[in-house]
């Protein structure tokens, strides 16, 4: 599934196992906070210089339960925020079962 910036980037929510997100170069905004319990990749196409994720501060940019494996690869997550009724990681929060893989990305204000 190819997405770009002026797109609904959370349609990764009704993605299926093991489908493949690819991220055309751009900033997203929008939405976050979202919940992933299935296996999925998260691919930026040009890699993390050019394709960033903005949750402004407001909440974190995913949270990964379940036993699933999710690579990320190429995505600049910045400015995420732990909700203030929740612990655990501002970018992304990976529960104890998750299988998570990270290749070519950046966190930060996270």
């Amino acid at each position: 599934i190819l997405v770009g910036p002026g797109d609904e980037w959370e349609s990764i929510i009704e993605s299926g196992q093991h489908d493949i997100i690819s991220f055309s170069p751009g900033k997203y905004v929008g939405r976050c906070g979202i919940s992933i319990s299935h296996n999925i990749t998260l691919k930026g196409v040009e890699g993390s210089s050019v394709t960033t994720i903005d949750c402004g501060n407001a909440t974190r940019h995913l949270r990964l339960a379940g036993q699933i494996h999710v690579a990320i690869e190429g995505i600049a997550f910045v400015n995420g925020q732990v909700p203030t009724s929740d612990e655990g990681g501002g970018c992304v929060l990976a529960e104890t079962a998750v299988q998570l893989e990270i290749r070519g990305s950046a966190f930060t204000a996270c």
